[in-house]
């Protein structure tokens, strides 16, 4: 969870993650390496694509599009935004989802199989390096 924005580096360190939660009052989830201009390493795009839907994969890095939370949330890049602003009701969200899968991380290992198996595409280009450039 960002407490603010979550632009390039940022945002790929949410989709990172497997689960998000924005604070709804303020922030922008944004890609703006079109706009450096800067191009996105192949394990980069490749988490991308595989998290979001088409469409809003390519308004995130074609257009560097800024996500509100309420879009993000509409765009499926955030997966809960709280009733209530500020930082804290996110923080509290946060908490309660991860409470809510903590336990599955008692399958250990598995977790990370059944991840790479979800996105392998991702899992390869990010474990080996390759880039663009």
């Amino acid at each position: 969870m960002s407490p603010v924005h979550a632009f390039a580096g940022g945002m790929l360190m949410a989709m990172a993650h497997d689960y998000r939660v924005m604070r709804s009052d303020r922030g922008f989830m944004c890609m703006n390496e079109i706009d450096l201009p800067s191009p996105l390493p192949t394990g980069m795009s490749a988490l991308l694509r595989f998290k979001l839907p088409h469409h809003i994969y390519r308004s995130v890095v074609l257009e560097a599009k800024r996500y509100s939370a309420k879009e993000a949330l509409a765009g499926h890049i955030v997966d809960a935004i709280p009733d209530k602003d500020g930082i804290e009701p996110a923080f509290e969200l946060a908490k309660a989802i991860a409470k809510k899968v903590a336990h599955k991380a008692k399958a250990g290992s598995i977790v990370g199989m059944i991840k790479e198996d979800m996105y392998p595409e991702a899992s390869h280009f990010l474990t080996i390096g390759q880039s663009k450039l």
